[in-house]
């Protein structure tokens, strides 16, 4: 996919934000969503919306930085790795078609993240492109995300979830109040599994990785210390994909219940 350099046409609003890893999105990302166009490309983050001079810079950048937050927010669930990203600048075209240019921020130090696996059969023809999937997936999130940005228990789940991410050895804490901001939109457990459509075991597999286990990304931490210990990578991934389905599933049904 070509990535879109020009200046800003006139009529139009651009912010250009840098964004960590580089390599977050594996490369280049690209779709709209309501009025906005969006592009992630080499740690380079650009949102385009339409709006004629004299534009409300202020209210511009607030919802399109609230914007940029939901789309990595949601990403998080796809690929479990944490990201920084810079305040924004804006540029566009005054009345007399002049361009204009708000100060462009420190740039941030970058990493790397990993590669694309890409199944192919005995031909070599692509079976499944596991990036082209998850940017898709991660393109329908982020749309969500953004929609319902206004939803209370929607913004508490994704913020707890990146709590997760940022905070390891805490994992598993914020993992059980994503759980606990479920139950408590649902009324009960049994509903939310209800609604949710989600397993009663893994359910209850997930109260007993947060809840019981002796470990340290757990809830009771000065709890059986003698026994204390790091969550092992089995537990830590069973937790994460029964948290992520939660998310997903709870999303959904956001939407679908728009429809009924």
């Amino acid at each position: 996919m070509d990535v879109d350099n020009t200046k800003p046409k006139p009529d139009t609003v651009t912010l250009r934000w840098s964004y960590s890893p580089i390599t977050y999105f594996e490369g280049p990302f690209r779709f709209k969503e309501n009025n906005c166009c969006w592009e992630f490309f080499d740690g380079s983050a650009t949102a385009t919306i339409n709006a004629k001079y004299p534009v409300n810079k202020s209210q511009i950048k607030n919802d399109l930085n609230k914007r940029i937050e939901s789309i990595f927010n949601a990403s998080l669930i796809y690929n479990h790795t944490p990201y920084k990203v810079s305040e924004p600048f804006m540029e566009g075209y005054d009345s007399k078609g002049n361009l204009w240019i708000t100060p462009v921020p420190i740039n941030l130090n970058l990493s790397v993240s990993g590669p694309n696996i890409v199944i192919k059969d005995s031909n070599g023809n692509a079976i499944e492109d596991m990036k082209g999937n998850r940017l898709r997936d991660i393109e329908e999130f982020a749309k969500l995300s953004i929609k319902y940005s206004g939803d209370p228990a929607a913004q508490a789940i994704l913020r707890n979830y990146k709590s997760a991410v940022g905070e390891p050895n805490s994992e598993f804490c914020h993992f059980y109040a994503i759980r606990e901001v479920l139950t408590t939109r649902f009324w009960s457990a049994t509903k939310v599994r209800s609604c949710l459509n989600l397993k009663k075991d893994d359910w209850t597999k997930l109260g007993k990785l947060c809840n019981e286990i002796p470990v340290q990304q757990g809830r009771h931490q000065g709890q059986k210390y003698e026994q204390f210990r790091k969550a092992t990578n089995v537990e830590l991934e069973e937790a994460r994909i029964i948290v992520k389905t939660m998310v997903k599933q709870f999303f959904n049904y956001l939407q679908n219940s728009e429809s009924h």
